[in-house]
């Protein structure tokens, strides 16, 4: 604790708090205890708990399929980024594995006015 920068702990501590409430992969018990601690001011046990916890688990990233309906998009671009040419889909035994992720460029939230403004550009 004493190594901590201490104008940005805080800091650390909650993105700490944010990475851990987005992780599928831990139990929301586990969350819960984590998220306990950090809300109680337990700072020294709440880093302590997470250091332990991750060092136990599996360094193994998760892998997704391809879905059917990013195909025609892969076929688009010959399954490559226009931009690095690097294989956007890789085969591991026979079953393809996406290496990529689709970012959403227009918000769910428009206005009407963002929305003509938006198909302007689109058009």
């Amino acid at each position: 604790m004493a190594d901590l920068n201490q104008n940005l702990k805080y800091d650390v501590f909650e993105n700490l708090c944010k990475v851990i409430e987005q992780d599928i992969q831990v139990a929301k018990l586990k969350k819960s205890e984590f998220i306990g601690l950090h809300t109680n001011g337990q700072y020294d046990k709440f880093i302590a708990n997470i250091f332990l916890y991750v060092l136990s688990r599996d360094n193994k990233k998760i892998t997704t399929g391809v879905e059917y309906q990013d195909i025609l998009f892969l076929e688009e671009v010959n399954y490559e980024c226009p931009l690095t040419h690097e294989k956007l889909v890789e085969h591991v035994k026979n079953v393809p594995i996406r290496r990529f992720t689709i970012t959403q460029i227009f918000p769910d939230d428009l206005t009407s006015d963002e929305i003509i403004e938006f198909e302007k550009v689109c058009a």
